[in-house]
């Protein structure tokens, strides 16, 4: 709920990330290489500002030395975290998720899909 009413872009350390985790927190995350260039970024800041709600961003290195690496291998990514723990993440790295990456309307129904907007 604290995410919803802003499209504020919230930037994460290591620390930050971990201790939400082990909080039991709710929210969304985007990783990213520091020299990405991929529209995926543009997606995120366009669903934000239609839809209200804040992301959180964390830089790949940063996040690659959690736990959520065991899961997620490759950037850039965008992944759901409930109570605590991952629910759904967009893998890169997948055929299944090209289009999420490279269609706006995908990328959207698939975040719409899993949250409670």
């Amino acid at each position: 709920q604290e995410y919803y009413g802003t499209s504020e872009q919230i930037d994460l350390e290591k620390e930050d990330y971990e201790r939400m985790i082990k909080q039991g927190k709710s929210f969304v995350v985007i990783s990213y290489a520091s020299v990405c260039n991929s529209q995926i970024l543009d997606f995120v800041e366009t669903f934000s500002e239609e839809n209200d709600i804040a992301f959180n961003f964390i830089n790949w290195a940063k996040l690659r030395e959690t736990d959520a690496a065991e899961t997620i291998k490759y950037p850039p990514t965008v992944f759901i975290v409930e109570k605590g723990k991952i629910r759904a993440y967009l893998d890169s790295d997948s055929d299944e998720d090209t289009e999420k990456y490279n269609n706006y309307e995908a990328f959207s129904a698939w975040l719409k899909e899993n949250l409670s907007l």
